[in-house]
C-alpha cells in the first residue's frame, strides 16, 4: 500500500479520458513495452527490501539509453535512500528524465539527480469506505491495528506496554501486520497475550482490519531497523526516517481512526497533538498515548473525524490521479 501501488488503478477510474495506463511488473517488462508508451513509470524500483536481479539492471539501462529520445521515463519513489542497494536507485535516478516524490526533502535529494516533482501522497479513500469491517473478538477489548512491515518499534511498544496499568491492559489486543520473516522477532519480544501476528495482507483487506480498530499505531525507531532485511546501512536510518511519508496518517484518517505516531518530520507537518492525532517519541508517551485514546473515547472519535476530514480533501486516490495524468500530460505534450 505504498503510495505509486494505486496510481494505475486511480487513472483507469478517474482519468481514463485523459491518459491510458498499464500496469506492468517488473519482471513481465519487455522492450515491446517501451515502444508502445510514451511514459514509462517506474515505481519504487529498488526500494528497502526489494532487491532486483542483475539482469533486470542491465536491461532497464539498455532500454531507457536506447529509447530515452522517444519516452519519457519517470521514477516514483516514497521513503527509500539513493544509496541504498549499492546505489542502485541513484543510479535508476540519473537514467530517467524525471522523478517524482511526496515531500520537500526527497525533492531535494532526486534534484541532485534530475528534474523532480513533488506528488502528495494519497491512498483510496473511495474503496475504503466502500469496504466492511471486519469484526473482532471479544468486541469489549481494546483492539490496535499496527501496520508496518518490518515491525518497527517493537522494543518500544514492549516497554509502553509494560508501563500501561495491568486493569487497562487485560483489554488491549495489539494487530500486527508485517513480513513474516520478523515473526519470530516480535513473538521474542512482545508478550502473545496480548499480540496477534499477521502476515502483510491484500489491499481490502488491510482496510477492513483497519477498520475495526480503535487506534491505530506507527512506530518510527531507528534501533528496530534491520539492515541486512531492508538493504539500508544503518548509518542511513536517520535519512530514510526523514524521507517517510505520512502515509500511515492518510489510511487511519480515511478510516476514521485515532493514529498515534513518531514525530518524525511528515508527520509534524500535518499532525496536530490531540486534534487530528497523537504524537509519542519515548516508552512513556506511548503508554499515555494509548491510554488517553482507550479511556477518552469521545476524544478519540473527534480526533478520527477530523483526520478523516482532511484526508478526504488532501489524500484522496481521486486527487492524486489528476495530478499524476496532469504531470504526464504536461511531460508529453
Amino acid at each position: 500500500m505504498k503510495r505509486c501501488f494505486e496510481v494505475v488503478n486511480g487513472l483507469w477510474r478517474y482519468q481514463n479520458h485523459a491518459v491510458e495506463a498499464a500496469a506492468i511488473h517488473i519482471k513481465n517488462l519487455d522492450e515491446q513495452h517501451f515502444q508502445t508508451h510514451q511514459v514509462i513509470l517506474f515505481q519504487r524500483l529498488g526500494a528497502n527490501g526489494e532487491f532486483l536481479s542483475e539482469e533486470t539492471k542491465s536491461n532497464l539501462e539498455n532500454w531507457i539509453c536506447r529509447y530515452k529520445d522517444r519516452c519519457r521515463f519517470v521514477y516514483d519513489i516514497d521513503d527509500f535512500l539513493f544509496n541504498s542497494q549499492s546505489g542502485y536507485p541513484a543510479t535508476l535516478a540519473k537514467l530517467c528524465h524525471y522523478g517524482l516524490v511526496p515531500n520537500d526533502y526527497l525533492k531535494e535529494q532526486m534534484s541532485k539527480y534530475q528534474k523532480c516533482h513533488v506528488i502528495r501522497t494519497h491512498v483510496d479513500t473511495d474503496s475504503i469506505l466502500q469496504t466492511p469491517k471486519k469484526v473482532h473478538s471479544p468486541v469489549s477489548d481494546i483492539h490496535i491495528g499496527w501496520f508496518s512491515c518490518s515491525a518497527n518499534g517493537i522494543e518500544t511498544i514492549k516497554s509502553a506496554i509494560d508501563q500501561i496499568p495491568l486493569k487497562l491492559k487485560s483489554r488491549l489486543k495489539f494487530h500486527l501486520f508485517c513480513d513474516v520473516v520478523f515473526h519470530d522477532l516480535v513473538k521474542k519480544v512482545i508478550p502473545d497475550t496480548c499480540l496477534n501476528i499477521y502476515p502483510m495482507v491484500s489491499p481490502s483487506e488491510m482496510y477492513s482490519n483497519m477498520l475495526s480498530m480503535q487506534i491505530l499505531i506507527n512506530p518510527l525507531t531507528l534501533h528496530c531497523l534491520h539492515e541486512e532485511r531492508i538493504g539500508v546501512k544503518q548509518d542511513d536510518f536517520p535519512s530514510l526516517m526523514q524521507g517517510k511519508s505520512e502515509v500511515k496518517y492518510a489510511l487511519a484518517g480515511a478510516c476514521s481512526i485515532p493514529l498515534i505516531v513518531t514525530p518524525v518530520d511528515s508527520y509534524q507537518k500535518v499532525i496536530k497533538h490531540k486534534v487530528n492525532g497523537l504524537f509519542a517519541d519515548t516508552p512513556q508517551e506511548w503508554a499515555e498515548g494509548i491510554i488517553y485514546l482507550a479511556e477518552q473515547p469521545q476524544s478519540a472519535q473527534e480526533i478520527g473525524r477530523k483526520s478523516f476530514e482532511d484526508v478526504i480533501k488532501n489524500y484522496s486516490l481521486q486527487r492524486a490521479s489528476k495530478d499524476y495524468a496532469d504531470f504526464f500530460l504536461q511531460i508529453t505534450g
